[in-house]
């Protein structure tokens, strides 16, 4: 299970048809399963928070939940990895990003 420092870290920024990615994750487990079964999704997936809270997501994993979201985007996604953490981040234009003062690292197109 990924461990993600907040809601709003789940790669945030992005915005596509889909509507921004932030937007299929949920406090509760009943709400991410609604929003499973209106895209079409079987099952959801959690993730840890850096304070030990849960957070859930439609999909039976964070592959399935891109996979889709991938599915039904339209713009290009770019990834970017923070070298002293190892957390990565999605952004949806190529440029130089900073998180915490240190410069991320692009890994390609998501």
């Amino acid at each position: 299970m990924p461990s993600l420092r907040s809601k709003s870290h789940i790669l945030n920024l992005v915005a596509h048809n889909a509507g921004k990615m932030n937007e299929y994750v949920f406090e509760s487990k009943d709400e991410a399963m609604k929003m499973a079964k209106k895209i079409g999704l079987n099952g959801v997936h959690q993730h840890k928070t850096g304070d030990e809270k849960t957070l859930w997501m439609p999909g039976k994993n964070m592959k399935e939940f891109k996979d889709w979201y991938k599915k039904h985007s339209t713009k290009a996604d770019y990834k970017y990895e923070n070298p002293k953490t190892g957390e990565v981040f999605i952004y949806s234009r190529r440029g130089t990003y900073k998180k915490d003062g240190t410069i991320l690292i692009y890994k390609g197109v998501a």
